[in-house]
């Protein structure tokens, strides 16, 4: 290890990133409660220890040690192991500009690195790893090796046989770094790109059919992307003003998504022309059903505009709300101008909500629950089911959860993490079992994510024809569900948005 080592040249490699560091710490201290994050990207060769490494190995080292003592005295502190990097960097270049595997590591590309950041940055230990084991893809390189041999590798099951095809790689153990190695293979032997948290949900019946049928990836399994969002607080308020341009007297009133805060759509709303005002779930909202929940909505909403005619919104999970919204207003004998429905529609809830039950977890609370944890952190679901099944009461069950997430989320309390899981439970549980009563007569807009893939399997209009009295406008925006509050102002939503009121 210290072979053709000196102290001088020892010196010279290790003193950058730790002055660095010392520096960064004694600057971002004064900062306070100012400061989010405080993040160094470490490497692997600090706990692998690569031969002729050992002063690159220290540096990090000390970088990792540093964060563990500014988490013990409170301070944010967050060290990242780096394995090999892929399509930039020193080693990708170094390689001639080719992913090769080094040191027993295969390179990791940067949309994975990205994604995995993001996880990193909503849990609490200080100190964390990223990387792929080549052991775990050498038999990506067999080009003879079918797709499902292949995943079967990365899962370390040797028979296939022995399991249940219909069930999800989660189900079968997959953990978020199996996932990254899965991502990556698909990648780059079958020219098939898709999130790494939408992976989770493959079957090996489904891998097995994509072979047969030369199936595309990203068209039949865009609809089952799960993507995992930071854990946000219970709303204080049910309906609050929104930042917008609010050049025009309209007001829009917009439906929370699933987690039951509008927090996601600040960004998109900004740019709208009209006032917003934001529904949010509260703790003590009517939460039996989605018709329940529409009509204190609809409550808050005559506080900010008693008669109509309104403007009522929604996104995903909040559009199948907003129509029920709009089907009471219009039995009330109010006009509805606008229907708005962001990637979603009467069923949605329902949708999404299958996608977990039609893959063996009964409909209950358990399945509401793993939900609920599968949305804000990495687990292995197979084990969390049994360990779920095996509690008696919903109470000893709510509290499984809440201990879990806290673990990630240690800012929360045991109690706030069991009012979010018990409201999440019960808007899925609403959402799940809704049906429109009556058609809703207002013009009606979608404003679907093109690149999701949801028209699939709801066609292209969501199926909103069949409970619309007036034919419904479609508007395709040309990016995934997600884009809708990380990237609307790219993607022009607000001009779809502003042009509906321009009619």
């Amino acid at each position: 290890m210290f072979q053709n080592q000196t102290a001088e040249h020892f010196e010279i490699v290790s003193k950058a990133k730790i002055l660095a560091t010392i520096e960064l710490d004694r600057a971002s201290r004064g900062l306070d409660s100012k400061l989010d994050y405080f993040v160094c990207f470490s490497s692997i060769a600090s706990s692998t220890g690569n031969a002729g490494q050992t002063s690159y190995g220290f540096a990090n080292s000390f970088m990792e040690r540093l964060c563990e003592e500014r988490c013990r005295i409170g301070l944010p502190g967050l060290a990242i192991q780096w394995g090999a990097i892929g399509e930039v960097g020193v080693l990708h270049n170094l390689m001639g500009g080719k992913d090769v595997a080094v040191a027993g590591v295969a390179p990791q590309n940067i949309t994975s690195c990205l994604e995995m950041l993001d996880l990193f940055l909503n849990q609490s230990h200080p100190v964390v790893s990223s990387f792929v084991p080549v052991t775990s893809v050498a038999r990506s390189d067999d080009k003879t090796a079918t797709l499902t041999d292949l995943v079967a590798h990365v899962l370390a099951i040797k028979d296939i046989r022995k399991i249940k095809l219909g069930s999800t790689l989660i189900e079968l153990g997959m953990d978020s770094l199996m996932a990254t190695e899965i991502k990556i293979l698909l990648e780059n032997k079958k020219g098939l790109s898709i999130p790494v948290t939408a992976v989770g949900q493959l079957t090996f019946s489904k891998l097995m059919e994509m072979e047969s049928s030369q199936l595309n990836l990203n068209e039949e399994y865009a609809a089952l992307e799960f993507k995992q969002v930071t854990l946000l607080p219970m709303p204080q308020e049910s309906i609050v003003k929104m930042a917008s341009k609010g050049a025009k007297t309209l007001n829009l009133f917009m439906v929370h998504p699933l987690d039951g805060n509008v927090f996601l759509l600040e960004r998109l709303m900004k740019e709208v022309d009209v006032n917003v005002y934001g529904l949010q779930w509260v703790k003590d909202v009517p939460s039996d059903c989605i018709e329940s929940l529409a009509g204190f909505y609809i409550k808050q909403i005559k506080t900010i505009q008693e008669k109509g005619p309104y403007q009522i919104g929604g996104y995903s999970y909040g559009a199948a709300v907003a129509f029920e919204i709009t089907i009471q207003l219009e039995r009330q004998g109010e006009l509805v101008e606008n229907l708005v429905l962001l990637d979603g529609c009467h069923i949605w809830p329902r949708f999404f909500a299958q996608t977990f039950i039609e893959r063996g977890i009964e409909k209950d609370d358990v399945a509401w629950l793993i939900y609920f944890i599968f949305l804000h952190m990495p687990f292995n679901l197979r084990k969390v089911e049994a360990e779920m099944s095996a509690l008696s009461s919903w109470d000893e069950r709510l509290n499984k959860t809440a201990e879990m997430l806290r673990e990630v989320y240690p800012k929360y309390s045991i109690d706030e993490l069991r009012d979010l899981a018990t409201a999440f439970s019960h808007r899925l549980n609403a959402g799940y079992i809704y049906e429109p009563s009556t058609k809703v007569k207002s013009r009606t807009t979608l404003i679907r994510a093109g690149k999701a893939g949801f028209d699939k399997k709801l066609g292209n209009d969501y199926q909103l024809n069949q409970v619309c009295e007036t034919p419904v406008n479609v508007l395709v925006m040309d990016g995934s569900h997600h884009c809708f509050y990380e990237r609307p102002l790219e993607l022009a939503v607000p001009k779809m948005i502003n042009d509906i009121f321009n009619l």
